[in-house]
């Protein structure tokens, strides 16, 4: 992938302060990209960053971890990552065998933070009272040791007095896991949900080994190969006499068997009374190694919630010492790119974006990159000032470069709107600028198009960089060349695409439209159509109408059908059955919402304590200019701040509701595609559960 440069965390802490410049509080999202359907990325909350007074301090925050990590609940992870694995469709055994695959997935994620060391495991009592060592102690980790975090906190906190062996049979498990996840990721069609499950566990059990052996003091000694060089452990055993034994059977038993020898052989080595522990979040094993006079270091297996619906800070206690202990935001990236292959730091507004990735298609590693920890890392820019710089250049040294911090795309383009009037075209004599909105220098031409249509041109497009006027029109679904003129003029306005006699070619502005459709992603896509003089208009007269007015449809003239689909697609507006198109400016804070959420309720509320969901969004729409898909996003964090309190109850909803609608931005298979959202539905507000009512609680400081 062009733009993307070689990084180590220290050297990426630049260019990851510059997105805190912007923004003080950015999202955390993290991609697979095999697993996941289309470009999609998984929400894995938010990071608030806590600097001293001075700009120049945020670097310095970043560092040495001033900062607060908000993960999402674990209701709004699953609905999400069954949609990202698209596994809605799957019926019976199928999506009850989905369903438990699925909670072991989440089940392994609560293992990120402890690798982290920003939780620790939950140890036996018995353990914890022998901590730290008083004096020389082996501890021998098994496969879940190092996969939950145990072997991160002996490494981290225990040593030197702890000395630590890693059994051969471990390094083969987590080679074997591997092994299993490249055979899927090749296979013509991959188990999205076996691939990811296998990514995580893999990557992230490797990455323990390699920074503790090449990152850390620590010393790891190695166990000779115990057994007939493990064939059974990992394959049937075909020959008769020892498919008669049915061995084949006890296979994890056997690999347990070869940890718990591992100990037996080195106690033969030590003098008499030197501690041996085994390392283990395994009951099984732990029975084992009690019943032949091993002493377990026992800790709980990492669940969900350990990560999820959780507050997480980069500084925290050294558990013994007292001193403090930090974690940089770019150690939590690393860490999550590693196990993901892509993390991903973006601002709200989408103007800044900084990849890690770890591992794809596009990306090459090789010995070093593990010597010095290296990552591939990738900027993206999308602001007016610098759209089309993506893959910014990465130094150690350049943290005071200054960057925009504050203003949307769209918002910057007004500015500049006097100046790129020369770019616009003959103004629509259709067009009615309504009293009261914004004005702008020179009302620009509103073209009439099917948004459906400009999507797929827009894929077609960009995914041949060139077509002919012929292939246009057949990508259109258009016979007649004279129906593609709006289609062209409109492209054109925005530099996005450079038409001759013989056809159309694909320029970068359109090919940054394309990742935001595809992307789905509102912010990137109003950053790339705020270089349409149109759409600048569109924004102008919205953002500028008065809130709970219905916008007119001579606002836009004949193009009305075209804008207030855009303008509904990046939730500029929306719909209200019956009612008109009405602005929707209004992005709150939690607070501020949890205030509106609580008054819109109030004034709908009859005495009878539920609502319907659809008129509560409706409500905010006409009433305080809070788009759907906003208002859902603000209530679900709203409601992890203990803001407010929501309560849901299902029931069938009348199919006559079904025309309060509107219509949102989607990505199915790594097209985009624009898809009608139902407010009345039960699944819209709260996805996974039958919200056609609501009630709301505030909850007052």
């Amino acid at each position: 992938m062009t733009g993307t440069i070689l990084s180590s965390p220290s050297n990426a802490l630049p260019a990851i302060a510059k997105a805190f410049e912007r923004s003080r509080v950015v999202e955390m999202r993290v991609w697979e990209e095999g697993a996941f359907s289309g470009a999609g990325d998984l929400s894995l909350g938010t990071i608030e960053l806590f600097p001293e007074e001075g700009e120049e301090q945020i670097t310095k925050a970043v560092r040495k971890g001033a900062f607060e990590w908000k993960t999402p609940e674990i209701d709004a992870v699953q609905a999400e990552l069954v949609q990202l694995l698209s596994l809605g469709d799957l019926k019976g055994d199928a999506k009850k065998n989905t369903d438990d695959k699925l909670r072991r997935l989440l089940d392994s994620f609560g293992a990120i933070p402890i690798r982290l060391g920003m939780t620790h495991p939950a140890f036996d009592p018995r353990s914890l009272e022998a901590m730290p060592f008083k004096r020389p102690t082996t501890v021998v980790a098994d496969t879940s040791g190092v996969l939950q975090g145990g072997l991160n906190f002996i490494g981290r906190y225990l040593h030197p007095a702890a000395r630590i062996k890693i059994p051969a049979v471990v390094q083969m498990e987590i080679v074997n896991l591997a092994e299993r996840f490249f055979s899927n990721k090749r296979s013509s069609k991959p188990r999205a949900l076996d691939l990811l499950f296998d990514h995580t566990r893999s990557q992230g059990g490797q990455r323990v080994l390699l920074q503790l052996e090449l990152h850390t003091d620590v010393e790891l000694e190695r166990t000779f190969l115990l057994g007939d060089p493990l064939r059974g452990t990992f394959q049937r055993e075909e020959e008769k006499e020892l498919k008669e034994l049915n061995l084949s059977v006890p296979i994890r038993a056997y690999a347990d068997r070869l940890i718990l020898e591992a100990v037996r052989q080195h106690q033969t080595q030590v003098s008499h009374g030197h501690p041996m522990m085994l390392l283990t979040s395994d009951q099984g094993l732990a029975r084992m190694a009690l019943a032949e006079g091993v002493t377990p270091l026992y800790f709980k297996s990492a669940k969900a919630g350990a990560l999820f619906g959780r507050h997480f800070t980069g500084v925290n206690f050294h558990p013994f010492k007292g001193s403090l202990s930090t974690i940089s935001v770019a150690d939590l990236i690393w860490e999550l790119a590693t196990d993901f292959g892509c993390a991903r730091l973006r601002t709200p507004d989408g103007s800044y974006e900084v990849s890690v990735y770890a591992m794809g298609k596009e990306f090459a590693w090789a010995p070093y990159h593990s010597h010095d920890d290296l990552l591939w890392i990738e900027i993206t820019v999308s602001d007016e000032e610098s759209a089309g710089s993506r893959g910014v250049g990465l130094s150690a040294t350049d943290s005071s470069e200054a960057t925009q911090a504050s203003e949307k795309p769209a918002k910057r383009a007004k500015k500049s709107k006097a100046a790129s009037a020369s770019d616009t075209a003959i103004a629509n004599t259709d067009v009615q600028p309504v009293e009261g909105t914004k004005a702008i220098a020179e009302t620009p031409a509103l073209y009439k198009f099917s948004v459906d249509r400009m999507l797929t041109l827009v894929e077609a497009l960009d995914a041949h960089q060139r077509l002919s006027v012929d292939e246009v029109s057949n990508a259109l679904g258009i016979p007649s060349k004279s129906g593609v003129v709006d289609y062209r003029r409109f492209l054109e306005s925005g530099n996005a695409v450079s038409v001759d006699d013989d056809g159309w070619t694909a320029t970068p502005a359109l090919s940054r439209l394309a990742i935001a459709l595809r992307n789905a992603d509102v912010a990137d896509l109003r950053a790339a159509l705020s270089h349409f003089p149109s759409y600048i208009f569109l924004d102008a007269q919205l953002s500028g109408y008065p809130i709970g007015e219905p916008v007119p449809a001579a606002v836009f003239g004949r193009a009305a059908s075209t804008f207030t689909a855009l303008a509904e697609i990046t939730q500029l507006g929306a719909s209200v059955f019956g009612e008109g198109f009405f602005p929707t400016p209004t992005d709150p804070i939690d607070t501020e919402f949890a205030e509106m959420a609580a008054v819109a309720y109030d004034r709908l509320d009859e005495g009878g304590e539920w609502v319907e969901t659809g008129r509560w969004l409706e409500e905010l729409v006409k009433g305080f200019g809070v788009h759907p898909l906003v208002a859902r996003a603000r209530l679900q964090t709203a409601a992890e701040k203990n803001l407010v309190r929501r309560f849901a109850e299902g029931s069938t909803t009348d199919t006559k509701l079904d025309r309060h609608a509107i219509r949102v931005l989607s990505s199915k298979d790594g097209r985009p595609a624009i898809r009608t959202q139902h407010l009345y539905r039960g699944d819209f507000l709260i996805p996974g559960k039958g919200s056609s009512s609501l009630r709301i609680e505030r909850i007052r400081p």
